[in-house]
């Protein structure tokens, strides 16, 4: 595959894609979001309004919508972070919301919804493109609909939600 020089990350955790050439990690370590342009062949970060590489306290996924915009989840702090297609962090989700450790994260573009696996909470929290909480799915167990630590979302091609509840060791859809 193609490589952009060594080293790149610290400890890398997740990983989202544009849709092309173009992939955000995730990095703890490095406290950024290192975006890879392999078109270019450019490696840069997530930046703040001022231009700076923005500083995650402690970022765990990343994901992309379609108009090249995304969120990027801070466990640390318990919010989600949206960018714009420029790459610039432009707004705080779920800071009243409750996020207890927030995590994997799924957006369905079709109904312009944002999902975020809210680990602690043994919830998936569900909000609006623009950040509003709109409600929340599951509790805390191990019967249908209900969650033990689920970490990981995603969208299943009838647009059905695919929740990773990994304690219970199972995904449910």
């Amino acid at each position: 595959g193609k490589e952009l020089g060594k080293p790149i990350f610290a400890s890398p955790h997740g990983v989202g894609s544009r849709g092309d050439e173009v992939f955000a990690v995730t990095d703890p370590g490095l406290r950024k979001v290192v975006v890879l342009d392999l078109s270019k062949g450019e490696r840069r970060s997530l930046k703040n309004p001022e231009g700076e590489d923005f500083v995650f306290p402690l970022p765990m996924s990343v994901i992309y919508r379609p108009d090249g915009g995304g969120y990027v989840s801070d466990a640390q702090m318990g919010i989600v972070y949206r960018f714009t297609a420029n790459e610039v962090v432009v707004q705080i989700i779920g800071k009243e919301s409750g996020l207890n450790r927030p995590n994997g994260m799924a957006y369905d573009a079709q109904r312009q919804l944002l999902y975020v696996a809210d680990t602690l909470n043994h919830q998936v929290a569900v909000f609006d493109r623009d950040g509003q909480l709109l409600r929340r799915i599951g509790k805390r167990g191990s019967a249908e609909g209900e969650f033990n630590f689920p970490l990981d979302l995603d969208l299943a091609p009838d647009g059905n939600l695919v929740v990773l509840d990994s304690l219970n060791a199972r995904i449910q859809i």
